[in-house]
């Protein structure tokens, strides 16, 4: 069960982390064309 659940969490963890990076690249580039 513990290695189950440990699996789950890198699951969620790595399905959680390219919508992250995503929304960090856009705010770069809101930013950048914010300061003009």
């Amino acid at each position: 069960p513990q290695r189950i659940l440990a699996a789950s969490k890198q699951r969620q963890l790595a399905s959680a982390s390219p919508p992250l990076s995503f929304l960090s690249e856009v705010s770069k580039e809101i930013v950048a064309c914010w300061r003009g």
